[in-house]
């Protein structure tokens, strides 16, 4: 079973313009435009439950339309309260610290050149069991 963080949502943001009219007894014009956000990482590697047997671990997702940069975090709990890792990149990749023998959960998500961003991905697990 994938532990989702929001199943099939769609989030949109909403935008207002004002247009401030020549004639300052006038009550300016406001628009409103909507704009969806990013959509949410498609995680690849490691598969989820798969395990590692080296401590230092090379999470993948699949590259986001539109997406400049990407947030990953990295936890020993499903609700990312005990983080290992949170991290910033502009790659579809990051090579986490040192890992112990471990159980790890990790998702993603995209942000824009504006930085707008869309919804947490889906939430995977690990397993780090080197060979000693």
């Amino acid at each position: 079973m994938k532990i989702a963080a929001c199943a099939m949502c769609i989030l949109f943001l909403f935008v207002i313009g004002c247009e401030r009219p020549v004639d300052s007894n006038v009550s300016p014009v406001f628009s409103l435009s909507e704009r969806q956000v990013l959509q949410s990482p498609s995680l690849s590697r490691p598969k989820y439950g798969g395990i590692s047997t080296t401590e230092q671990v090379t999470l993948r997702w699949r590259e986001v339309t539109d997406a400049g940069s990407y947030s990953v975090e990295l936890a020993y709990d499903s609700l990312f309260v005990d983080k290992v890792a949170a991290a910033k990149t502009d790659t579809t990749l990051f090579r986490t610290p040192q890992l112990r023998d471990h159980q790890y959960f990790w998702r993603v998500k995209a942000y824009n050149s504006n930085g707008l961003t869309g919804a947490w991905s889906e939430v995977w697990l690990f397993t780090v069991k080197t060979l000693n």
